[in-house]
């Protein structure tokens, strides 16, 4: 599965264009926090469930050759929201920090209900097969604010 790659950047020379996504408002605000002295690259907050807005915008940024990269909360909603924008944009969305790695070292005590993990059998992307099946043996979820860290990361090192 492909994570953040440090080479891209929207703005300078003729690399990709890139723009970085979240579902969660607390981890946005902490990222724009933590960048508040530097110029951050283009983040887009979702605030949960993709709206038609959000898609109109993702639809014209890859359109226009930018690249995706789509981070969100390791919940069975989560990981819909991931597959349906893997399948709307292909090569054009990648995962960021949506690995089996960021699940386990995130894992919450949140258990999950039968009805939530029954909603996993609809994620059939294999890029989301291994954290789907950690999410049905282990029955918890796992959220964004445990590896904000991590984003932080990427993101200074995106605008080196």
């Amino acid at each position: 599965m492909e994570q953040f790659t440090p080479a891209i950047s929207y703005y300078h020379g003729n690399k990709e264009k890139a723009v970085f996504m979240l579902e969660n408002s607390g981890v946005y605000s902490e990222l724009l926090d933590h960048l508040k002295a530097k110029e951050a690259p283009p983040i887009i907050c979702t605030h949960g469930q993709i709206k038609l807005a959000n898609l109109i915008l993702l639809d014209k940024l890859t359109q226009n050759g930018t690249t995706v990269y789509y981070s969100g909360d390791f919940d069975p909603e989560g990981l819909l929201i991931a597959q349906r924008l893997l399948l709307r944009y292909g090569s054009r969305l990648k995962l960021w920090h949506y690995g089996l790695e960021d699940y386990r070292c995130s894992l919450s005590e949140v258990e999950l209900e039968d009805s939530r993990i029954n909603k996993l059998q609809g994620v059939l992307a294999p890029e989301l097969a291994q954290v789907r099946d950690e999410m049905k043996k282990y029955k918890k979820a796992a959220y964004q604010e445990h590896f904000v860290e991590r984003l932080v990361a990427d993101m200074e090192t995106y605008l080196r």
